[in-house]
């Protein structure tokens, strides 16, 4: 129980701080028009074309200035970056096999033009990929519900979406103590079976929907409603209206003269 409101603690300690270092033309622009620029930022760079390898070079500068401006941690990016890696490259290894058109040399061996088209497909998905952490970094878990429930996404998505983000932690909590259980009945390699690993997947199901039920009994003694309270969100200004121009603006001109 202690370890489970340590938890809770650092979460929402993690969800106040997380703002603190972004400068201030970040801070003062509504939540719902970052949510817009990163999405128009994404589908401008989806739209580079398979050859154009200097617009997706330039495109990755946006997510790299966010990371430098607002001091995001770049090592726990770039580790989240490596995880998505492997698919982005067996997304694009067959195209060097496909297109192989000779297009230039580089260091004395043939380059193709699959080579270049892969290249640009591995750029696009990994600048889109940052992208999306930096917004996530960005911006509290709880910020962006609220702003895709006033943005006008469905209130069940979004309910869904925040209660998942906070209790999540009681499903690894089980399957932790599952775990500890296991280890301490099982000697050496006994017990370690598929057949145990799968009663064990059953075991963690009842045990979640219980504990399910026992957190919802505790939110409705609390006041719960079906519905989660946000706090009063001002209307957009002309601020937040310049700097959704200007970001658009300028993704445009990289999409066209670069």
């Amino acid at each position: 129980m202690l370890e489970q409101k340590a938890q809770v603690v650092e979460l929402m300690r993690r969800q106040s701080v997380r703002e603190e270092g972004c400068p201030s033309a970040f801070l003062q622009v509504d939540r719902r028009i970052l949510i817009i620029v990163w999405f128009v930022f994404a589908a401008f760079t989806v739209s580079v074309p398979k050859f154009a390898i200097d617009t997706a070079v330039a495109f990755a500068a946006f997510p790299f200035f966010v990371i430098v401006a607002c001091r995001l941690p770049i090592l726990k990016m770039l580790r989240r970056l490596l995880i998505v890696l492997p698919f982005i490259l067996l997304v694009a290894a067959a195209n060097p096999f496909i297109d192989t058109r000779p297009v230039c040399e580089m260091f004395g061996l043939p380059v193709n033009a699959g080579m270049i088209s892969a290249s640009v497909i591995i750029l696009k998905a990994l600048v889109s990929v940052a992208a999306v952490l930096t917004l996530v970094e960005l911006i509290s878990f709880n910020s962006l519900c609220e702003s895709l429930l006033r943005m006008g996404v469905p209130e069940v998505f979004t309910t869904q979406l925040m209660l998942v983000y906070r209790y999540g932690f009681l499903l690894s909590d089980e399957a932790q103590s599952l775990g500890k259980a296991r280890e301490l009945r099982s000697f050496g390699k006994r017990g370690k079976g598929l057949s145990t690993a799968s009663k064990m997947i059953g075991s963690l199901l009842v045990r979640s929907v219980s504990r399910s039920e026992r957190v919802y009994k505790a939110m409705l003694a609390r006041g719960y409603k079906g519905k989660l309270i946000y706090k009063e969100s001002k209307g957009l200004g002309a601020s937040d209206a310049a700097f959704a121009v200007t970001a658009c603006v300028i993704f445009l001109m990289v999409r066209i003269f670069i």
